[in-house]
């Protein structure tokens, strides 16, 4: 099995270089953190979507400004400092436009989308939003049986012999069937720049 770190370096290096299919993941399997990072800071929707296009877009330019080598470096944390610079922007600009709301609810809002760099929990919560989603993406790799037998056991946290029993598959199917998923996830998440 490849080194994780050598695996996300080579994503990070196609990212880069514009490869469409890198660019297609690392949309797919962040934006939903992004996304929720704007809604928590109490944008509606639409908003919060064109705020996502704009953070990846930023992502997009600055990409090769991102040093993974660096100690303590994070791309998670690198992505929610791009976001809370393009949501005060946002505000900024729409203060502008209309009466503004108040200096201290524009703060509260910026301060929703979380400090990954200094804040352990938001990290955490980033890597099991991004673990749900690259589950979602992955999803469609397996047989519906061998996902069934991983989703009870691993999600729903019931006993390998009931899911035995209930997909009338041997116990060292159910066993197999959660450890190739969770082997996916494993190596879809090691090739993200987390």
């Amino acid at each position: 099995m490849s080194d994780p770190q050598s695996l996300s370096s080579q994503f990070l290096l196609r990212l880069r270089e514009m490869q469409a299919p890198e660019w297609t993941r690392l949309v797919h399997s962040f934006s939903p953190a992004v996304y929720g990072w704007c809604r928590q800071a109490g944008l509606s929707g639409h908003d919060s979507a064109d705020i996502v296009q704009e953070v990846f877009s930023t992502v997009a330019r600055k990409i090769h400004q991102f040093d993974k080598a660096r100690p303590d470096s994070s791309f998670g944390a690198w992505l929610s400092t791009i976001a809370r610079t393009r949501l005060a922007d946002h505000f900024r600009k729409r203060a502008r436009q209309v009466h503004a709301q108040g200096g201290t609810d524009a703060i509260l809002w910026l301060q929703a989308v979380p400090d990954l760099e200094n804040d352990s929990e938001s990290r955490s919560m980033l890597n099991v939003t991004l673990a749900q989603r690259v589950l979602e993406l992955i999803r469609d790799e397996f047989e519906s049986r061998t996902w069934e037998a991983f989703r009870l056991t691993a999600i729903e946290n019931c006993s390998a012999s009931e899911v035995a029993e209930r997909l009338s598959i041997s116990l060292a199917s159910v066993y197999q069937a959660r450890c190739r998923v969770l082997r996916r996830l494993k190596q879809r998440l090691s090739e993200l720049p987390i």
